[in-house]
């Protein structure tokens, strides 16, 4: 806002081109309307934190019904990554909540007949999430889409026309930052974000700091706790299962193999600091005794 130029953002007069604009831009744009103050960025972590458990009730209600939905959103609202990211990772918040919607339309257009606005409005979300942190929210697209499309076992038929009209615009949002960026400024730091800061993080093993495996163990547990701590009862027998959680053995059922192969094959998250693993937040210890409760009125 000092500098009055929106298309590269600064950080103590330094360009700053590592990520995408979008978040800048969104409390920029608080800051422009209301004035320049903390309360106004924390709003946008906060309203795209509530938005983002609004639409995974909305999911679970697509897939399931209420209880799993309000369980689903028990468990991210106490989840610790999503709490602390809700505090003061804009970026990270907004992204999520822009995937969350995607998803939300993409599971809308496979039920709902297919209706093209729902495939539009899933590639407009999509492209504004990969405008707030790069290819890295294209993760749903690449894994959770797909393995949906295959739990629903429908034939999809999408129009040829609402395809090309979705992928342009996709490509017209999530790339008119770096356009714009290359010609009005400089295709240098295009050429960075994309081949160094995303294609060299997986493809050189110099890249970025050394951690072994171990290391991605803890990162696990501590982003997702507490409920990182439930996953070994995933394994385990349906009489276990039942005693682990104080369940009515009548009311309780072990996970089905695809629902461990689901957990197994989730992605570790890589962080920068070790310092961000910290010990759950109070919330969680608020909902543990509600898991109950709604596991059992199933």
């Amino acid at each position: 806002m000092e500098s009055g130029d929106w298309l590269v953002p600064t950080f103590n007069g330094i360009p700053r081109l590592d990520k995408p604009p979008l978040s800048h831009w969104v409390v920029g744009g608080f800051y422009k309307l209301f004035g320049i103050s903390l309360l106004w960025e924390r709003l946008v972590m906060a309203l795209a934190a509530a938005g983002s458990l609004a639409t995974v009730y909305l999911i679970g209600r697509q897939l399931f019904a209420s209880p799993v939905a309000l369980l689903g959103v028990g468990i991210l609202a106490t989840t610790f990554r999503f709490h602390a990211a809700a505090r003061r990772l804009p970026m990270d918040t907004l992204m999520l909540f822009f995937d969350l919607l995607a998803i939300l339309f993409v599971i809308l257009w496979v039920r709902k007949e297919q209706r093209p606005h729902h495939f539009l409005l899933a590639a407009l979300f999509f492209g504004l999430a990969f405008l707030t942190k790069g290819p890295v929210a294209l993760f749903p697209l690449g894994f959770l889409v797909p393995w949906f499309f295959l739990y629903e076992r429908k034939p999809l038929r999408p129009h040829a026309g609402w395809m090309v009209l979705s992928s342009a615009l996709f490509l017209g949002v999530s790339l008119c930052w770096f356009v714009a960026l290359g010609l009005g400024y400089s295709w240098e730091p295009v050429w960075r974000f994309f081949l160094a800061e995303n294609l060299g993080r997986f493809a050189h093993m110099d890249f970025g700091p050394q951690r072994n495996l171990f290391y991605y163990f803890g990162v696990f547990v501590g982003d997702f706790a507490p409920w990182s701590l439930l996953v070994p009862s995933l394994s385990m027998p349906p009489s276990g299962l039942v005693a682990f959680l104080g369940a009515e053995s009548s009311r309780c059922t072990a996970p089905s193999p695809v629902e461990r192969r689901r957990w197994r094959c989730m992605p570790l998250p890589r962080l920068k600091k070790p310092g961000e693993l910290l010990p759950s937040s109070m919330p969680s210890t608020r909902w543990m005794p509600s898991t109950r409760a709604i596991w059992e009125s199933r």
